[in-house]
């Protein structure tokens, strides 16, 4: 009849677009400011759900300060570097793991000063709550924000690029499996 008409669709789902190939990472830049405070810079999207939160606390226990000295600054693909997808839970697990790059970095150079200004091993030394103290001897400490104006006078650079890859899947030719798997 003309008024009965039949059709054709066609439907495409594809799970997990932009993750992974070929090989994936994410980068983030990471600057201390002089007053201890950490600014991180991400391209990344929040949408609720809470990645920007759990950024800034690995950040924090990361760096070795308090979550209020973390200033996230994201959004921005333009003033941050490549991060990939912000998809699932990859910005958290990837951004994430890049942020904690980058405050070792800078937290090894914080700790080298301050090993400087206390005449300590950076080695023998820990910063915790913006304090970066001798291990051994809690009572011998500078804080934070004295070890970045010395690194600032000093020509320490109080920025980095944190970074973080994926270990890498490789497929044995003959099997097809992938290389770590145990048969």
């Amino acid at each position: 009849e003309p008024a009965i008409r039949r059709g054709r669709g066609i439907a495409v789902f594809m799970y997990g677009t932009g993750t992974g190939y070929p090989n994936d990472g994410a980068h983030c830049f990471l600057n201390l400011q002089m007053d201890g405070s950490l600014m991180v810079g991400i391209a990344t999207v929040e949408m609720g759900q809470g990645g920007l939160v759990a950024m800034a606390q690995m950040a924090a226990q990361a760096m070795g300060i308090a979550f209020e000295k973390v200033n996230i600054n994201y959004s921005d693909n333009h003033t941050s570097p490549e991060a990939g997808a912000t998809v699932a839970s990859r910005s958290t697990v990837f951004l994430g793991n890049a942020i904690v790059n980058g405050c070792m970095i800078l937290k090894e150079r914080m700790l080298k000063c301050a090993g400087q200004i206390l005449g300590a091993d950076f080695r023998d030394l820990e910063l915790l709550e913006g304090i970066i103290q001798v291990k051994q001897k809690p009572e011998v400490y500078v804080g934070l924000p004295e070890a970045i104006r010395y690194a600032f006078s000093h020509q320490v650079p109080l920025s980095a690029v944190g970074s973080w890859y994926p270990p890498l899947n490789r497929l044995d030719p003959v099997k097809g499996q992938d290389t770590r798997m145990h048969t």
